[in-house]
């Protein structure tokens, strides 16, 4: 395989993750039925900003707990959705845990 069409197939797949993030998987931005184009473009800029918030949330519990990986060598869920579920969780029943998770905004 061409090295230089690999790195691009892996952007491509990057996003292509991140739109199903942001439709089906997590945040159903379809949902919002936003026509008005300067409304659209501030809820993708604060989606982008979850987006990255959620991974790294499930980037830091993966490596808590590793997602269990399958018989076919892919994981049971992505990271997006580990992390999502476990925000979900510590909006629902952990504040203490939230302000672990606010600063891995912060990290650098």
């Amino acid at each position: 395989y061409n090295s230089q069409a690999m790195q691009v197939y892996a952007k491509r797949w990057t996003i292509e993750c991140f739109f199903k993030a942001i439709k089906t998987a997590g945040f159903n931005i379809e949902d919002t039925h936003l026509k008005d184009q300067k409304r659209l473009e501030k809820l993708l800029a604060v989606i982008a900003i979850a987006f990255v918030w959620v991974y790294l949330i499930g980037d830091y519990e993966n490596q808590q707990k590793t997602i269990p990986i399958l018989a076919h060598q892919r994981r049971a869920f992505s990271i997006f959705r580990y992390g999502l579920d476990h925000l979900i969780k510590a909006l629902t029943f952990d504040s203490q845990i939230i302000k672990h998770y606010l600063q891995l905004l912060t990290r650098t």
